[in-house]
């Protein structure tokens, strides 16, 4: 399976619809997910886990808040 683009719709702390995408070229097969602790690389793997499996990995299901929508999100409906 080639994932080409990834829409993350309020989950966690990404709020509203985020778009993701991948470079799909043959000659360079590699996307690199880097930016400063904090800002959400743990919850755009989570919500890949979550859409394959339904669950959550050890280290989000251990945190303080276990819910997978937005707050923001939340507070507005």
């Amino acid at each position: 399976m080639i994932i080409n683009r990834i829409v993350i719709n309020n989950f966690r702390s990404f709020y509203g619809e985020n778009v993701f995408n991948f470079n799909d070229d043959d000659s360079k097969p590699v996307n690199i997910i880097f930016c400063e602790n904090g800002v959400g690389k743990t919850n755009f793997l989570n919500s890949i886990y979550w859409c394959f499996h339904g669950d959550l990995t050890d280290s989000v299901k251990d945190s303080d808040s276990d819910n997978i929508v937005n707050t923001t999100a939340i507070a507005k409906d």
